[in-house]
């Protein structure tokens, strides 16, 4: 089943941190995410868990 991907400002809130450290820690690994150019994509589900 396809899931939207969400921004890293639509990540950022769901889990009450800055962007830029999301950002951070999806470029350390720490959290799965998907880089399209320049920009972050992640997953709802992922985040959740």
């Amino acid at each position: 089943m396809f899931e939207p991907l969400l921004d890293s400002v639509q990540s950022a809130e769901l889990l009450r941190i800055q962007p830029k450290t999301l950002q951070r820690m999806a470029r350390n690994g720490e959290i799965a995410a998907v880089q399209i150019g320049k920009l972050w994509r992640f997953r709802a589900s992922e985040l959740d868990s």
